[in-house]
This record gives structure tokens, C-alpha cells and sequence, in this order.
């Protein structure tokens, strides 16, 4: 049996979402081995990655959308992320709340390395998987931290940005440009 290590949280969001298509939720919680109490639990605990694997496989496959991991990122505000989050409010410029994700990353989302690169006129933010993880969960992983960092980014610095890129790891699918 795998250690539980990925942080619930997100995964309850993801089955909200869910819900809120009209999805019934007890064939995602069966399949990851779940009880049905998890998706209103307010508990600070754990999934394993194969828990994570089997949520998000059923979600992408049960919606046909690819781009869960985009709009579940839209919701994740700097407060998702639990104490870590709030680190971020206190930063002063935009590097400075990069720096703070990269230093606590491993504990908001321990499937992911941040990797902030500063340079005069722009900055550059690498987000490497850490471990190996089936399709679609990777992409969803990298999607929902891509966008929430971009979310809670333009929340704190509404002001005009550098430049501001984000090279992803595949096939773009269905994602506004916008």
C-alpha cells in the first residue's frame, strides 16, 4: 500500500466541480477507494497518488474534458492553500510571491518542483512534475497549478506584468487565450 502524502483538499474541490455538473459522486469515491464522507469532510488529510490517478481519471473521462485541471485551478485563491497561502499575501512584488510558492510548493503540492528563474525584463516560472504520473492526471496537475498560480498572481498584482510565459508539456487541447 502507497503513503498518502498529496493534500485532499484540491481533490474535494475537483469532486465539487463535479457535483455542480450534476455528476453523481459515488462511482469517483468507490473507484479511488473513498468513503462517501470525503467530499464534505473539512479534515486536513491525504491521498495517495493512485487515489489522486483514479479521481481524476474518472473525472476526465466521466466529463470529457480535458481542461479540469485549468478551470479547477481558477478556484484555488491563495486562501485553498491553507496557511502556505497566506505567506503569499504578504509578499511585495510579484517575484516575491513566486519565491514563497517555490519555497512551499512541496508541501501545497508535493507532485510538483516550482523553479522560479528572475531576469531583468522578465521572469520565468519551470513547474516539473516530481513524480511519474499517469495521463491525464499530469496535465492535470501541471493545468491546475499553472492557472491558480496565474489566478492568485493577477489578485495580487492587478498592475501590468513582465512578460509572463508558460510552456506546458503537450498538446495545448481547450484553454482561453484570454
Amino acid at each position: 500500500m502507497s503513503t498518502a502524502y498529496i493534500p485532499a483538499r484540491y481533490f474535494r474541490m475537483l469532486l465539487s466541480l463535479l457535483s455542480e455538473r450534476g455528476l453523481d459522486l459515488c462511482q469517483p469515491l468507490a473507484v479511488a477507494g473513498l468513503p462517501k464522507e470525503f467530499a464534505v469532510s473539512q479534515q486536513d488529510d491525504f491521498l495517495t497518488l493512485s487515489q489522486v490517478e483514479a479521481l481524476v481519471n474518472w473525472a476526465v473521462n466521466a466529463t470529457g474534458d480535458r481542461s479540469l485541471g485549468m478551470l479547477l485551478g481558477q478556484r484555488l485563491n491563495l486562501s485553498a492553500h491553507g496557511v502556505t497561502g497566506y505567506a503569499g499575501l504578504c509578499a511585495s512584488t510579484l517575484g516575491e510571491a513566486l519565491r514563497v510558492a517555490q519555497r512551499f510548493q512541496p508541501l501545497v503540492m508535493p507532485l510538483t518542483d516550482l523553479w522560479v528563474e528572475e531576469h531583468p525584463d522578465y521572469s520565468h516560472l519551470r513547474i516539473v512534475p516530481t513524480q511519474l504520473m499517469q495521463e491525464p492526471t499530469r496535465q492535470f496537475i501541471l493545468d491546475a497549478t499553472v492557472s491558480s498560480i496565474y489566478i492568485q498572481g493577477r489578485f495580487l498584482y492587478p498592475e501590468p506584468w513582465q512578460e509572463v510565459s508558460a510552456h506546458l508539456p503537450y498538446d495545448i487541447t481547450r484553454y482561453d487565450v484570454d
